[in-house]
Order: structure tokens, then C-alpha cells, then sequence
């Protein structure tokens, strides 16, 4: 069939949209954390109690952040009345909306674990729901005898008036009265799902990536299909994932609702992605992190490689 100048036009534009259309879902976040360029332009920067800086330095790949918890600096974010933290906020990162699959990663490094004493834990990185429960999912760093770890820990909210019944599709209760917690200053009921720890070491570059399909307990819907996996690998090692041991034995992933809703079941609650070092530091110690490389994508193969099997 010959193509007329008209016909030419369409294709040649339809072709172009659909490289257009496939890079931008190659890099739908930014490269490097956007850490080259200024911090407060891309993120809400939280500086409470240490200090935040970027510089190659601090980077695995190009410029890196890094952020310093000081047990000696005792201010508080104006506006706010949070302590206790240095953090940034991904603001324009976008959340996984219903029904869809997003996939997020980072790189990051414990320089100094002074803060965290023999017995103590820091978030790292969350995505963070105003639900009055705190974090939906965390990584955070323990130390235990001396020993860093990195652990994954998701938090479901059970004060929803039928949450005795919420089920995932593998059948277990997600809010079985034995395992759920309630804090009495929010008023709300939780249980918190820990993952299986993985043992890190200081100075040593570690990479992240996590999966999250997205699912809320809307109304009439009280089984969950949402689910959440991850994994971890010192640079230049091997891949291990986070363990759930859940209603079919240890698996890989946890089957879950990911976000929250309103009480009558009908708006949805978006997440927030945060990192940096969060937690008190005693007087006279700190805690250091680095971070380099966020990434967050609609489909697992467009992670660059370092976060590829």
C-alpha cells in the first residue's frame, strides 16, 4: 500500500510517541536522586536535629547525600514540631495508585553507627501514611551486640470497623486480635508484619529495590491482593530477599493492603516516600548515612542494572 504525505505524518508522529512515551517510562524518576542538582528543588528538606549534605563524596554513583544525626544538636523543624530526625521528602515521587504495580530503588551506605548503641534502630527509608499508625512500609537499621542489620517491616491498620475480617488471598487474617497493638494516644489499632533481618556491615554500599501492587480495603472489599517484596545486595554481591513466613510457610513477599482508605471506605490515602536517619542520638554520639541513586518505575526491567537479577 503507498502512503500519501497525510498517512507519512501519522506514522512518523505515532512512532515518536511511542519512543516518547517508552523513555519516559525508562526514567520516570530521577536518576541519582536528582542529587545533583539542588536539594530543596526536588525535595521537602527536613534538616531537624544533624545536618544534610551532598557532595561526590558521598555518592556510589556521581553525588551522593549524606546525613548526619547529632546527639549533640536538639532543634526542632519549625512549623512542624518534629525532633529527632534529618530527613528529605520525595514530593513529586509518584504514589502506586489502585490496581497498579510500582517499582522503587536506592543505594545506601552506614558510615558511623554510634547512635545506635548496643541495642537500638533508625528508619531509613519509608513510605509513610498520615493514618496516625506512622509508616505504611519502613527499611530501617537495627544494631544488636554490635551487629547491623537491615529489616523491612509493614505496618497494616486494623481500627477500621470490619478489619476482623480482613483477609489476603492466601488466607490469612490481617488483623488477627493475637498480633495486632493499640496506642492509645491515636486511638488506632495496628499490626506490625516484620520481614526476616538481613546483617549489613559499616562502609559498605548496599542496594534496595522493592515491589509494591497496589490494594486498599475499599467498600465490600475485605480480601486483600496488594502485595510487597523486596531485596537487598552489598555492591557486587549476590541478591537476597526479604522473608515473610506467613500462612503458607516462608515466602518472598507478603500479600497485604498497601495503603489506606478513609473510615467509610471511599477515599484513598496516598503514601509518602522519605528517607534519611530518623531516631534520637544520646548526647555526645551520631549516626551517618549515605544515600545515592532513587529510582521508581512502573515495571521491574526498567530499574537500571545494578538492581536487576
Amino acid at each position: 500500500m503507498k502512503l500519501n504525505r497525510s498517512n507519512k505524518s501519522k506514522i512518523t508522529a505515532m512512532f515518536c510517541g511511542l519512543l516518547v512515551s517508552a523513555n519516559a517510562m525508562a526514567i520516570e524518576y530521577f536518576q541519582n536522586g536528582n542529587l545533583e542538582a539542588s536539594l530543596s528543588g526536588t525535595y521537602t528538606v527536613q534538616d531537624c536535629n544533624g545536618t544534610i549534605k551532598t557532595s561526590t563524596a558521598y555518592g556510589f554513583i556521581g553525588k551522593g547525600a549524606e546525613f548526619v544525626r547529632d546527639g549533640n544538636v536538639s532543634n526542632t523543624c519549625a512549623n512542624l514540631g518534629w525532633n529527632n530526625r534529618v530527613e528529605l521528602y520525595a514530593y513529586p515521587l509518584p504514589d502506586i495508585t489502585q490496581g497498579t504495580s510500582r517499582w522503587s530503588a536506592f543505594s545506601f551506605r552506614v558510615t558511623d553507627d554510634e547512635a545506635l548503641g548496643n541495642k537500638g534502630s533508625t528508619t531509613i527509608q519509608q513510605w509513610w501514611s498520615s493514618r496516625g499508625i506512622g509508616p505504611k512500609i519502613q527499611f530501617y537499621v537495627g544494631k544488636n551486640n554490635g551487629v547491623l542489620s537491615l529489616n523491612l517491616l509493614h505496618t497494616i491498620r486494623c481500627t477500621y470497623p470490619q478489619a476482623s475480617q480482613f483477609i489476603n488471598s492466601e488466607g490469612e487474617y490481617l488483623c488477627d486480635p493475637a498480633k495486632t497493638e493499640f496506642n492509645s494516644k491515636t486511638g488506632e489499632e495496628f499490626r506490625k508484619v516484620r520481614f526476616e533481618s538481613y546483617p549489613i556491615s559499616k562502609n559498605q554500599w548496599y542496594h534496595v529495590r522493592m515491589g509494591i501492587a497496589a490494594d486498599a480495603p475499599q467498600a465490600n472489599d475485605l480480601v486483600a491482593n496488594g502485595d510487597i517484596r523486596a531485596a537487598v545486595r552489598p555492591a557486587g554481591g549476590t541478591w537476597k530477599a526479604f522473608s515473610y513466613f506467613g500462612a503458607n510457610g516462608r515466602q518472598n513477599y507478603f500479600k497485604t493492603f498497601t495503603h489506606e482508605v478513609s473510615e467509610d471506605l471511599t477515599t484513598w490515602y496516598g503514601n509518602h516516600f522519605k528517607f534519611g536517619w530518623y531516631g534520637s542520638a544520646a548526647a555526645g554520639t551520631k549516626g551517618v548515612i549515605q544515600f545515592d541513586e532513587l529510582y521508581s518505575n512502573s515495571y521491574y526491567s526498567a530499574l537500571p542494572a545494578q538492581y536487576l537479577d
